[in-house]
């Protein structure tokens, strides 16, 4: 398992209290620098985050879990 930093799991555990972690990865810049990105579960979003080496959030992005179904919308909208 990988180790994130202490200021990322603080971040995490004070932004995310409620969510569940289901990823961890971590890798290498050219610069030889080390960053960790987290995928975390909260509310039907997927949260991605991005630390560097020594747990500075990098960038975040958001993502439903859930995408629009086809079967809702104008779908329906238009049998009317």
């Amino acid at each position: 398992m990988t180790k994130l930093p202490a200021k990322a799991s603080k971040y995490i555990r004070d932004h995310f209290r409620e969510g569940y972690l289901a990823h961890v990865t971590t890798g290498k810049r050219k610069n030889g620098r080390s960053f960790f990105r987290v995928k975390i579960t909260q509310d039907d979003i997927h949260h991605y985050l991005e630390f560097g080496e020594h747990g500075d959030l990098i960038r975040t992005s958001d993502k439903p879990v859930f995408e629009d179904d086809y079967f809702e919308g104008s779908f329906y909208a238009a049998e009317d």
